[in-house]
């Protein structure tokens, strides 16, 4: 065959694409859950594959089918479903529900079980572990299945009204399930065997908050991740019974979440940094915690939660891990014995030597006799090994101020009290991309205009993204609120946008306050204007005889024979048509009375001979 024919390979490359979601779900070592999306990772770091769960919320936890690689999922936030399931050799983006969610579970925990084909998980809403048996593809002949096939109802394990379950391991060979109890009032790590329902402790001492637990099936060794009360965190180890205790790690600035063991290495999901940790099993002295994988800058909108290693699931071979266990139960015996004999000869030594042995932490001072310490400001506890500034600032650096509280001081892109925000998401529109410039945040747009990239060219703008959203505004960086009608969001013409800022304000209400005087000044002249435009006409009435033989002063006798004249102001008359008088105006004469100024009137009538 010529591979270099162009047919040939064109069908190289649709079968390498075709090929490509199996290749990655067989060659990878770690998997991780981010939001909505399950990252597959090889020993060396390196990405293989990514697979989204477009049905999911929030991811909080995984398990693995090893055998029929299947991989289930437990969303918190979903309100549809708890649980999902998928068989990673298959095509199909699908995850099929196989878990409902009529209450609103809440599961941040769960292990596969090869054995019983079931999958333990833990309910934080119920305070719970419970057990759902599902169909697994080994007990078929056929691969042609479905996962939602056969899913019986959860079955109730164990209650654990006041605890605080967190994370869950299974011990394959001796069918045994741990958990973390994170209540720090009385942190534990208990185990139950699930064949007989016998129930014990493990660790109840030194422990304020385990948040993660596994079992190394290679070791038979116990692994958990303490996040302590402050800044600091712990991982520690034991035997599976929890003895032969000993501390790996003790770092700070972490806020550890979910925990997985391999062949060589401890690895760890850290929320403050986003990250992946490492830290070998077997290490040398001055070994630190290596940052293994970072997430910070790809996924920004979640952090990464469950983590599952491949090379410590499935099947194990327990006749070889018993003999270890065996073989590290009896050396511990021994080292028992020897203890209990040297403590058996120092009983009689001065009690003066066990308070010198108190040991006070981050600069403080031994008091009451060296039998407690007394802390600086900032820290607290019995040696002041916890710092105020524990797991404070979710995205910035921590300080203690002059009263010993924590005060966070932010990255350039978030803001809030504790650094939780960040100010790039939800500002820019359209896809504009987002980056902080001068401390404030600023959009890159494509195919779009505006401050947050909010104008989309030959469409209706940010009026339409806000009507279609029903918001009505943004946060404190919009400068823009749009009116939308009820009756059709999406039109734009129903949208008017109103600019606004802390000037506009003021200026509008000084406008406001000029043009409101200036009408109420309008309105005052105009009256006055109108009132004294004109002066009244005046009239008067006397009663005469029709014949004008009676005289004006004297009113007729007869009836009949009267008829009544208008005496006007002549100021306002054209033609003398009938008697006037000159009205008082500004100077004002001695009143007289109406029959003085009848007498008057008639006088100035006969004299000028008027009408």
């Amino acid at each position: 065959m010529d591979l270099c024919h162009p047919r040939v390979a064109v069908l190289l490359f649709i079968l390498t694409i075709i090929g490509l979601p199996r290749a990655h779900a067989r060659t990878w070592d770690l998997a991780v859950a981010i939001g909505r999306e399950i990252n597959f990772l090889s020993s060396n770091g390196t990405v293989t594959g990514r697979i989204l769960n477009h049905a999911a919320v929030s991811l909080s936890a995984m398990a693995y089918n090893d055998e029929t690689h299947e991989m289930y999922l437990g969303d918190t936030r979903n309100k549809n479903t708890s649980i999902f399931s998928k068989t990673l050799t298959e095509d199909t983006k699908v995850w099929t529900p196989i878990l409902p969610n009529p209450t609103f579970t809440h599961i941040i925990g769960m292990i596969f079980d090869p054995v019983s084909s079931s999958l333990f998980y833990i309910d934080t809403r119920m305070s719970a572990i419970l057990k759902l048996r599902v169909n697994s593809s080994s007990n078929k002949s056929t691969r042609d299945f479905t996962p939602a096939e056969g899913i019986s109802t959860p079955e109730l394990i164990l209650l654990l009204p006041e605890q605080h379950p967190r994370s869950l391991s299974l011990d394959f060979c001796t069918r045994t399930l741990y958990w973390s109890n994170s209540n720090f009032s009385s942190a534990s790590i208990e185990a139950i065997e699930l064949s007989s329902g016998s129930r014990r402790m493990i660790v109840n001492t030194n422990l304020y908050e385990p948040v993660a637990v596994v079992v190394d099936h290679t070791s038979g060794k116990l692994y958990w991740v303490d996040d302590e009360e402050g800044i600091r965190y712990k991982i520690e180890r034991s035997n599976l019974d929890g003895s032969m205790r000993e501390l790996l790690v003790h770092g700070k600035h972490q806020q550890p979440a979910h925990l997985a063991i391999d062949d060589q290495s401890i690895y760890w999901t850290d929320w403050v940094h986003s990250s992946i940790w490492r830290f070998k099993k077997t290490p040398a002295p001055g070994d630190v915690p290596e940052n293994w994988k970072s997430f910070f800058d790809t996924n920004r909108d979640a952090d990464p939660t469950s983590i599952i290693s491949r090379d410590n699931l499935g099947r194990m071979d327990c006749v070889t891990v018993e003999r270890i266990i065996n073989s590290k139960m009896e050396k511990h015996h021994q080292d028992v014995e020897v203890y209990e004999r040297l403590a058996t000869s120092t009983e009689d030594e001065e009690d003066g030597k066990s308070e010198e042995s108190m040991v006070c932490l981050n600069g403080a001072k031994l008091v009451n006799g060296n039998r407690s310490c007394s802390c600086q400001k900032g820290y607290d506890g019995l040696q002041c090994e916890t710092s105020v500034c524990h797991n404070y600032c979710v995205r910035g650096e921590c300080t203690v101020d002059y009263e010993g509280k924590p005060r966070c001081k932010c990255a350039s892109r978030f803001r809030g009290k504790r650094c939780e925000q960040d100010a790039c998401i939800g500002f820019c529109l359209n896809g504009g991309e987002c980056e902080i410039q001068n401390g404030e945040p600023y959009c890159r747009c494509l195919g779009t205009t505006g401050v947050r990239c909010e104008e989309r060219l030959g469409g209706d703008g940010i009026c339409g993204l806000l009507c279609e959203s029903r918001l009505q505004e943004f946060g404190k960086y919009d400068r823009i609120i749009c009116r939308c009608s009820e009756r059709n969001v999406t039109e734009s013409s129903q949208c008017i946008i109103y600019t606004y800022g802390v000037e506009n304000k003021i200026l509008v209400i000084i406008f406001s306050v000029i043009i409101a005087v200036l009408i109420t000044s309008i309105i005052v002249l105009s009256y006055f204007v109108n009132k004294f435009r004109r002066r009244p006409r005046i009239k008067k009435r006397f009663v005469v005889s029709k014949n004008g033989i009676t005289p004006l002063t004297s009113r007729p006798e007869i009836p009949g024979d009267q008829c009544e004249i208008m005496i006007e102001n002549c100021c306002n008359m054209n033609i003398c048509e009938t008697p006037c008088f000159e009205p008082n105006l500004r100077s004002p004469e001695p009143r007289l009375s109406k029959k003085e100024e009848k007498n008057s009137l008639l006088l100035d009538m006969d004299g000028n001979n008027s009408c």
